[in-house]
């Protein structure tokens, strides 16, 4: 696999290459295997690839210096030891790799493993950039080019056999644009590493099995057939060491410790190198470390692999892979970067298929729409345009609803009865209310829902999710979930011209069921109102539909502005008001001016204590972070605190609980993905197996799964469809009396529901059944749940409480972003906290927008459906009817009635982009001297 790191210390970086350079690995003596220069950015500094790297040009590089004038190489020439020098990418093989490339001395294995290795991190710089600030600009800048040296090891510092290549790409990158030398921006090459990873374990394993090696996959990767799990573990020292150190350090400061803290824990914690031990001694001390039987067993592996290619038990050919690839990835994205379709690809055919022939499959495919190295599909292409088309089609179409309606509350503010009147005098089939976070969104729906009754219309109200649903409830408005609506038959059938179906939190229904809810409500003649907040989560499912429609349709909606949850606190307010408007960092400042962020070494206890002390004055709280394992320590830390204070008993019940492993529908349907003991957990009816029961897979087997069903009975199952059930990994739970727990799936019986994201209160547990507060019980095999004082930002979506706190450390902030801070902040009515330990980079992080792309903005394409007329400019803020224009006007702006003309318009568009990016491609390989490599 690969990792990477970068290095600032100047005497370090001396003393690193001085051991590297003389020495073959950590501790050899005479055992010599130099350093050698790798990067297309070597020509143009008179090296070349593949030549033994001198000691002096190294320390050049590290005095950012050119190592034939001396000159500076890059415009910013820190000696204030900020300056990163070097960036340490390091390749690593899989155990069993090491074992008999080392251990048992296979040459063969080693030259396999620097190929691979040299084929990922060639991959990898293609996404060599520089940064571009001039005129006002803040982006990075493609320039496909990097200076590095290869350093090969066999070894760890504890002994055990190692196979590793540690790539050093120096900080300098010549950017064709400005024609010079400037620092190296690895963002891109970080986001890209797991593909990185892939690339060099689907090369390696390809020429292992050229070798005669069989291969097995493992949830990390892979192995070699024939080196047992005990002799890896045995030959881990060093990964022992590394956890052991990790879980004390985070027991002693109660929270998860950040990558950059695990390295630097995990660099205080190494072992003193072993110096003056020659290649053979080190050998025969692995070797001293296994038995007669293994060395017998390790050699026969060896022997067996004759150079006679093996056959792969269950082959993939590149198609295959391909399409395994394209149904995981636009899952949930429109667009991909092209790497993250290859990453799948390669998982699913490791060892099988070319990675050049991946690439050729993808651009001469018709299917796919391809700019810039980024990637959508047709059919995503016209569903979005479909979604367009039905909503400009829909203008128009129906008289007002209710035009001289008199609302019958009079507290409601003046934006919510603008919203109200604009509903009801819209003709529109499709329109909307923008309800940003605390502007009274229920309110106005529950007064709207006494106009179309007073008009003689019949209203079917949904969410996307059953939490939603069940606030809606709650607020007096009879709901329930979109899904069921779009199944349930009989309800479809009491839809009619005169029927208004309205939803709530529209932001989060993804492209594909906003398709198939456009298509019913034209299907039925009904009307449809969506009501929802582009600046707060989507759906996990792929399409921004809402914003779609909003940016490129002539969707019209109207906004409600006026923030009343949080009127009793007016500075509060104002910084909510700030980050809906998407001044995250601004809304940060206003709070920190309250004292509300928090900075402290204690994260999680503190955090624990003022959601105590909340609780303690009567008040409902929430504590919201970004990861699951935040929030897992969050827990511990809430309820120690709850048995110290006697709010929770000590009465502690183990139960086995199902943690989803959140597979798409394409990793469950591939049996690849599937070792022992993890659980397939029922959601819903599924041929012979009822909703929540549970299978525990016990080997894969063929084309099927054994499986050990609750019965104890062994059966095969193959899992064709993932849409009914979830891949979960099984844990234990400690539950007591009083614990809130948070329900993670939907769940129906004896004539009781459960609402998947629902908090509820546990009363009694008696022999596994848990009963609750309300006096309801959850059945004895319903498993989906966790414990409830801390969630995630999706799950706080629909909440509202009078304290909320959020906690974000440093291992956190990766998962921040603009959209997530506003949801978070905006939970409470009275007070917002925010705990961090790193306040700076936090400010920092929240201003990211994190915004996935719909297929209609990659690069290029907006532009030509727009010029052909198929969408609409794009717009931003808030969309009213124009009264000026006719409804001609206001009519779709394609061609009338022809869904053959627009998917001929659209093919059109498709062969222009591939025409215009295929010219760029060849323009710029011609143009060798720019450095810029397409892929």
């Amino acid at each position: 696999m690969l990792t990477a790191k970068s290095q600032k210390n100047r005497p370090a970086a001396e003393q690193y290459f001085d051991e590297h350079l003389t020495h073959n690995d950590y501790y050899s003596r005479g055992d010599v295997r130099p350093g050698r220069w790798i990067g297309e950015g070597l020509e143009r500094l008179d090296l070349k690839e593949g030549e033994v790297i001198g000691r002096q040009a190294f320390l050049a590089f590290c005095d950012n210096r050119h190592p034939v004038t001396g000159e500076a190489l890059t415009p910013r020439h820190n000696r204030d030891g900020n300056r990163r020098l070097y960036y340490d990418f390091t390749c690593s093989a899989p155990k069993s790799v090491s074992i008999l490339a080392v251990t048992m001395n296979d040459q063969r294995i080693v030259d396999a493993h620097l190929a691979a290795a040299r084929i990922a991190i060639k991959e990898l710089e293609q996404f060599a950039a520089s940064r571009v600030r001039q005129d006002g600009k803040n982006e990075h800048r493609a320039t496909g080019n990097l200076v590095g040296a290869e350093f090969l090891h066999n070894s760890s510092r504890t002994l055990d056999p190692q196979l590793h290549s540690h790539f050093v790409l120096f900080n300098c990158t010549y950017d064709p644009a400005e024609q010079r030398w400037k620092a190296l921006e690895t963002f891109v090459m970080h986001e890209a590493i797991h593909y990185g990873t892939e690339v060099y374990r689907n090369e390696l394993a390809s020429r292992l099995h050229a070798l005669g090696y069989e291969t097995e996959r493992t949830t990390k990767g892979f192995e070699i057939k024939g080196v047992s799990p005990e002799i890896r573990e045995r030959f881990s020292k060093r990964s022992t060491q590394i956890k052991a150190v990790v879980a004390q350090l985070e027991q002693k400061l109660g929270r998860k410790l950040s990558n950059n803290q695990i390295a630097v824990a995990v660099h205080r914690a190494r072992p003193k190198k072993v110096n003056g031990i020659s290649q053979a001694e080190v050998r025969q001390h692995q070797l001293d470390q296994i038995s007669s039987a293994e060395h017998r067993q390790l050699s026969a592996v060896v022997r067996l692999a004759n150079g006679s290619p093996v056959r792969v038990e269950h082959p993939v050919d590149e198609q295959q892979a391909l399409d395994h690839a394209q149904e995981h990835v636009f899952e949930r994205a429109s667009t991909v970067p092209e790497y993250r379709l290859l990453h799948a690809a390669l998982l699913q055919g490791r060892g099988q298929v070319e990675l050049a022939s991946l690439k050729d499959r993808i651009r001469s495919s018709p299917e796919f729409v391809r700019v810039a190295g980024e990637l959508s599909t047709r059919e995503i292409l016209h569903g979005e345009l479909s979604l367009i088309n039905i909503v400009d089609q829909g203008k128009d179409r129906f008289g007002p609803i209710h035009p001289h309606y008199i609302p019958r509350d009079e507290t409601l503010g003046a934006d919510q009865r603008k919203a109200v009147s604009f509903i009801l005098s819209s003709p529109d089939q499709i329109t909307g209310i923008r309800g940003l976070a605390g502007t009274g969104k229920s309110r106005t729906l529950k007064e709207l829902l006494h106009a179309f009754d007073e008009a003689g219309h019949r209203t079917v109200s949904c969410a996307p999710t059953g939490s939603a649903a069940e606030n809606l409830r709650r607020d007096g408005l009879p709901a329930i979930t979109l899904q069921r609506l779009l199944v349930d038959e009989a309800l479809q059938s009491g839809l009619t011209r005169r029927s208004i179906i309205v939803v709530d939190e529209a932001g989060m229904v993804s492209a594909v069921d906003m398709r198939k809810l456009f298509s019913l409500a034209v299907q039925k003649q009904a009307r449809v109102i969506l009501c929802g907040d582009t600046g707060q989560h989507t759906a996990v499912a792929r399409g921004d539909a809402l914003r779609l429609l909003e940016k490129y349709s002539r969707y019209s909606f109207v906004e409600l502005t006026e923030n009343w949850r949080q009127k009793s606190a007016p500075q509060y307010q104002k910084a909510v008001l700030k980050a809906a408007r998407q001044q995250s960092q601004r809304a940060f400042e206003l709070l920190a001016k309250m004292g509300a962020v928090v900075e402290s070494d204690s994260v999680h206890q503190q955090a624990a204590d003022a959601y105590i002390e909340s609780l303690k004055m009567g008040k409902t709280a929430l504590l919201v972070s970004p990861t699951w394992n935040e929030i897992h320590s969050l827990t511990e830390h809430v309820r120690t605190a709850l048995k110290r204070h006697k709010l929770l008993g000590n009465e502690e019940h183990s139960l086995t609980v199902f943690d989803s492993l959140s597979w798409t529908a394409a990793q469950k349907k591939n049996l690849r993905n599937y070792v022992a003991g993890q659980v397939i957990a029922f959601h819903r009816q599924s041929g012979v197996y009822a909703a929540h029961e549970s299978l525990t897979v016990v080997s894969v087997e063929g084309n099927g799964l054994r499986v050990r069903q609750e019965d104890g009975q062994e059966v095969v199952f193959r899992p064709h469809s993932g849409k009914t059930f979830a891949v979960c990994e099984s844990k234990e739970l400690k539950v007591t009396p009083g614990d809130k727990l948070l329900l993670q799936a939907r769940c129906k019986a004896d004539g009781q529901e459960f609402v998947n994201g629902e908090i509820v209160h546990v009363k009694a547990i008696d022999q596994g059944e848990i009963r609750l507060s309300d006096g309801r019980r959850l059945p004895r095999n319903f498993r989906r749940f966790a414990h409830g004082y801390a969630v995630t930002s999706h799950a706080a979506q629909s909440q509202t409480v009078q304290d909320v706190f959020v906690v974000a450390s440093s291992p956190s902030l990766p998962a921040i972003h603009r959209r997530q801070f506003y949801v978070d902040i905006s939970r409470g009515k009275e007070q917002c906290r925010i705990f961090t330990d790193d306040r700076e980079l936090l400010r920092q992080k929240i201003g990211d927008p994190k915004e996935r792309k719909v297929a209609i903005e990659l690069s290029g394409v907006e532009g030509a459906l727009v010029k052909a007329g198929l969408i609409q400019s794009p717009r931003q803020g808030q969309s009213e009817p124009d009264e000026t224009s006719t409804p001609q006007q206001r009519t779709w702006r394609g061609i009338p009635g022809g869904s053959l003309r627009r998917g001929r318009r659209l093919a059109q568009v498709v062969r222009h982009l591939h025409a215009m990016a295929h010219r760029v491609s060849t323009r710029l390989r011609q143009d060798n001297s720019k450095g810029i490599r397409i892929c």
